[in-house]
């Protein structure tokens, strides 16, 4: 009887066992490939919720706080209730970021799309007297209020960095803001937005009164006029178009809005504030609308790398998306999705039922925008469609755009424009 032979048998294992070990190799590969690609592209394709930087201000009624404004700043009262808002350095951890609702989480973004050595951004210089060095990056003209000086009434806004308190310094109410982490790189962008505002006097623009900050910054509080509406989202949702028309209102918010970007962009490098929607803008009983949140402005120079990853996404113009180069054009097209909010009362997209992930892939190649309504006014119907469009050479000015609105019956009383104080 002649012995079995076993090399087939060990061939045609051998062939099955190379077969096996090549389909995994390739199915690592093509995952390891599609897991990159999408590391790379998911900044801008995470889902959230688009429009809550800072949530609805909160109070026992649901409502922004009602007290009424004199002039810049004047007597208010004194708030009541006082508490004293946790410091970064107490808290354990912070919220996760949405980044379709306040596009700064550092950990989204390329690191190396980000700009470096811009007069804009600060930071901590070396020094053997950390404490020394730490103070010299705040703006002298800020001027320091010792924290017992300020009376905490409550939270009004809070989002995954920060909240905004409603306090009283004096016998004015005023807006604090402060940080909920200390953590990576945001105290110098805090202290960025910080020496920025101070930088900048217009009657359209936050005024900033001060700040409180502690030895070691890991404390420190921003302290800004405070504005009796709360923001423009809110006063839009609380109102009906029907009520808070072009003639009777948002024609001057509008202008005041313009006035502010045109004040920006005239500085000597122009400033793109990147940030420009209805959460960001503030409204006062006798103020009007004033422009605010400057984390996110940058100045625009020849020698600066214009980033992407900014700004909230439904908002942001297509170029800021694709992440090219961007001129202080970018804010004309914010001001253009701004101009549909203010027709409509609702943010933009808010009824089309589409995924952000395809809205801003829609927005970033052309083939979708924000539109206004049926009953808008032509003049406004006109001016969004120039701020909206695609090429930014084709977009106006902010200057082009105040003497339009300045042109129309819409506005009723005049306004000195054109200013930078």
């Amino acid at each position: 009887m002649r012995p079995r032979c076993w090399i087939p048998l060990f061939v045609h294992t051998l062939v099955i066992v190379v077969v096996v070990l090549a389909v995994v190799v390739v199915i690592g590969v093509v995952g390891f490939f599609l897991y990159r690609r999408r590391m790379k592209r998911g900044g801008f394709y995470l889902a959230g919720t688009p429009n809550n930087m800072l949530a609805t201000p909160q109070s026992s009624n649901n409502n922004t706080p009602g007290s009424r404004g004199r002039g810049t700043m004047g007597s208010r009262g004194r708030a009541s209730s006082q508490q004293r808002p946790p410091t970064a350095a107490s808290r354990t951890g912070s919220s996760i970021p949405n980044i379709f609702a306040n596009l700064t989480d550092k950990g989204k973004m390329s690191d190396a799309a980000r700009p470096r050595g811009s007069s804009a951004q600060t930071t901590f210089p070396a020094g053997a007297d950390g404490n020394r060095s730490r103070h010299s990056i705040i703006n002298p003209n800020v001027a320091h209020i010792p924290s017992d000086e300020i009376n905490y009434t409550r939270t009004i806004a809070k989002g995954a960095f920060g909240e905004v308190w409603l306090a009283s310094y004096g016998k004015d109410l005023v807006a604090v803001k402060k940080l909920l982490t200390v953590e990576g790189t945001s105290v110098q962008d805090f202290v960025s937005e910080l020496n920025l505002l101070a930088s900048l006097s217009h009657r359209c623009i936050l005024t900033l009164v001060g700040a409180c900050w502690d030895e070691d910054l890991t404390d420190i509080q921003i302290v800004m006029e405070y504005m009796d509406d709360g923001d423009l989202l809110s006063v839009l949702r609380r109102s009906s178009p029907s009520v808070l028309t072009w003639e009777n209102g948002k024609a001057t918010y509008c202008v005041q809005i313009c006035e502010a970007v045109y004040y920006l962009h005239s500085l000597q490098p122009a400033l793109i504030h990147r940030d420009i929607k209805s959460r960001n803008i503030l409204v006062d009983s006798e103020k009007g609308a004033k422009l605010s949140d400057f984390g996110e402005s940058r100045e625009r120079t020849v020698a600066r790398t214009m980033t992407a990853g900014v700004g909230t996404a439904r908002w942001v113009a297509p170029e800021i998306i694709l992440g090219e180069d961007y001129s202080e054009l970018a804010d004309i097209y914010s001001l253009g999705v701004l101009l549909t909010e203010l027709d409509t009362h609702q943010i933009p997209y808010q009824k089309m039922g589409l995924e952000e992930s395809m809205i801003v892939q829609q927005v970033a190649v052309g083939k979708l925008r924000p539109k206004v309504s049926d009953t808008c006014p032509e003049i406004i119907r006109r001016l969004t469609h120039e701020c909206l469009q695609y090429d930014p050479s084709l977009r106006p000015s902010a200057a082009r755009v105040l003497q339009t609105l300045m042109a129309s019956p819409l506005v009723r009383r005049p306004s000195t424009l054109l200013t930078t104080d």
